[in-house]
């Protein structure tokens, strides 16, 4: 068993997929299909992945509860209660109480939760014993629908936080649908301990991650974005973190992962430019910067301190206010510690036209709306660059993205 065929992710990804297969399609179903099916079975559970753990482990347990459901005999029975198992203790772990899965990706999420209405489906239709987990697994799938819900752009489809992209993950509109056609509904949760704020702001509608890397022992789908925000009007994207549109160790993915990607601050610090928290490699974090948050009635705040330099720290306090002027306008504070410059990025979506009006204020027109932004004179320079949005794997969209360069405090303005 040699190839990456056979390590344990694809092979649980593929075991599901045949079974569903056979199960519809029994007249084409022979011995030589049964046997090879069955070996991968086993070859998945002498390599669990408790190494790696998250959602390639739920994975594992899901492809072990199809198996232990789709053949007969001893070795299914044990699938069977192995499966149980783990996905009792996961289901517990890896569910935050505002329904987000705990990697903090909307795409991972939206995986999580087919896998998990996938084995509801399952165990509703094959194994009444399973009940206790049947109840534990809808009510996981209520929760997090509505951390769904509650995360989406206006467009329907999910923000760019951590490691998202479109085109991996079924849609929402799809997992809405599989829910609704196996009887569940969402529950009614506001979002919490993910750290994700959304906000209605006149015309638009902003997302926003105030929370620290997460969890800690497993932060391989994690950004430097501690502080980002994307931020719709209408229906219309206009700014967009970068996502991301390949994996494995390369310089395109660390940029990708890196605070310049994300619409948030790096601190410049005796001419290093460094992220909130030490991302490198492709799947691995060192120091991760600590995040508290404060809401309020018309702000929230985020205290970021990270970006570390030979074990010193800077701080970069992030506060939205929306509940200045007209309330039509969001206003962004960024304060950072003394003695070092920040770097503000601001992504704009691909449909996005920018013109400069003066030194410190620029137009984005998008969908037949007009966006205004404008920098306090804190604003050193304004840099229109060229940029890239990566909405599916291998994909890269031209777009424009804006770089602020200030000392001590910054204040943006955006209004339609």
């Amino acid at each position: 068993m040699h190839g990456d065929g056979w390590e344990a992710y694809p092979l649980s990804l593929r075991i599901v997929n045949w079974i569903k297969w056979c199960s519809r399609n029994p007249e084409y179903v022979d011995q030589t299909i049964l046997n090879s099916l069955h070996t991968q079975v086993r070859a998945l559970e002498k390599q669990l992945e408790f190494h790696i753990l998250a959602n390639h482990l739920f994975a594992n347990a899901k492809a072990l509860a199809f198996a232990g459901q789709f053949f007969a005999g001893l070795e299914a029975k044990r699938w069977r209660k192995l499966s149980n198992r783990l996905l009792t203790a996961e289901l517990k772990e890896q569910f935050l109480n505002d329904g987000a899965h705990y990697e903090r990706s909307p795409m991972y999420h939206c995986i999580l939760m087919w896998d998990l209405l996938d084995l509801y489906c399952l165990f509703s239709s094959r194994d009444p014993e399973a009940r206790p987990v049947i109840e534990k697994i809808k009510v996981k799938v209520e929760n997090g629908l509505s951390w769904l819900s509650n995360i989406i752009h206006t467009d329907g489809e999910i923000p760019f936080f951590n490691d998202s992209t479109f085109g991996i993950a079924p849609k929402v509109h799809q997992i809405q649908e599989y829910a609704e056609a196996l009887g569940i509904r969402p529950s009614l949760l506001q979002l919490d301990q993910s750290n994700f704020i959304k906000q209605k702001v006149g015309p638009f509608t902003l997302v926003a991650d105030v929370g620290e890397i997460a969890p800690k022992y497993q932060p391989g789908h994690a950004h430097a974005e501690a502080g980002s925000f994307e931020l719709s009007i209408g229906t219309q994207r206009i700014l967009v973190n970068s996502g991301i549109d390949e994996y494995g160790m390369s310089r395109r993915r660390l940029k990708q992962r890196s605070t310049c990607s994300h619409n948030t601050v790096e601190i410049i610090r005796d001419g290093q430019v460094l992220n909130s928290s030490e991302v490198w490699s492709g799947f691995r974090v060192a120091r991760r910067a600590s995040v508290s948050k404060q809401i309020t009635e018309h702000s929230f705040e985020c205290r970021i301190e990270g970006f570390w330099l030979n074990n010193i720290t800077s701080t970069h306090v992030r506060k939205f206010d929306f509940g200045a002027q007209n309330k039509k306008s969001l206003v962004i504070h960024d304060v950072i510690s003394s003695g070092v410059f920040g770097c503000a990025h601001f992504h704009f979506h691909p449909a996005c036209q920018l013109s400069v009006l003066d030194t410190h204020s620029l137009a984005a027109e998008v969908g037949g709306s007009l966006v205004h932004i404008n920098f306090s004179e804190h604003a050193e320079t304004l840099r229109i660059e060229c940029g890239e949005w990566y909405p599916e794997f291998g994909k890269a969209i031209p777009n424009k993205k804006i770089s602020v360069l200030f000392k001590d405090k910054l204040v943006t303005t955006i209004s339609s």
